[in-house]
């Protein structure tokens, strides 16, 4: 069952509706109290690895708007910012574009989690992604912080095949190095889908969480 406020399969559309209201007065009166959990996000990869789009689908399930025009996914330039409410927590989403990594650094201090995006579709994208993620987890600012790498396009045709991936990516060594830091999540290109999103959404909500509890 979705926690973000979706609707079940079988209930009714308004109690989905007046459910996705509570949600949200919930979590506005847990941010005006100052109790509710809050956790800046950053969220960089390589250009084109579909950061706009996950960012997109967050909103969607999170029940904010979103343009009603086709996605331009032309790559970001600078920096995107949106707070996402989810369950009782604020998400803060700072993106930056795959150009930009040379000041990505810059944002690492302020930042309590990090979410990297690799493109599956694209095997060179992958494997330059994969440098840069190990360049910003190696980061004194970045080490110790929990960090979702979130591999986009699943489900295109041209996805790596799982044995390159491995090969690539080195999952394993990276879940045995980085421990209980790293969460690995799968998403689908599709526009209309949000297969992964829920799970990366729940994922930070859980790391505010756990920030909050710490200095509680």
């Amino acid at each position: 069952a979705s926690q973000g406020g979706g609707r079940e399969k079988g209930q009714p559309a308004g109690l989905g509706f007046l459910a996705d209201q509570q949600n949200l007065v919930g979590w506005a009166g847990a941010m005006a109290s100052g109790k509710g959990p809050v956790l800046e996000v950053l969220m960089i990869g390589p250009t084109g690895s579909g950061k706009t789009t996950l960012v997109r689908r967050m909103k969607q399930v999170c029940k904010l708007k979103v343009p009603d025009e086709p996605l331009d996914t032309m790559p970001t330039l600078g920096v995107e910012l949106d707070t996402l409410p989810y369950r009782t927590s604020a998400l803060t989403v700072r993106e930056l574009g795959g150009s930009f990594e040379a000041v990505w650094s810059n944002f690492y201090s302020d930042c309590g989690a990090w979410a990297f995006v690799v493109d599956l579709s694209d095997s060179k994208s992958l494997a330059e992604g994969t440098v840069s993620f190990l360049s910003v987890a190696s980061s004194p600012e970045m080490a110790g912080k929990e960090r979702v790498l979130v591999l986009a396009k699943a489900d295109a045709p041209t996805r790596t095949p799982l044995h390159d991936l491995d090969t690539i990516l080195r999952l394993e060594d990276l879940r045995r190095t980085m421990g209980a830091r790293l969460h690995v999540i799968e998403t689908n290109s599709l526009e209309d889908s949000v297969r992964g999103v829920e799970q990366l959404l729940d994922t930070l909500a859980g790391i505010a969480d756990r920030a909050h509890n710490a200095t509680s």
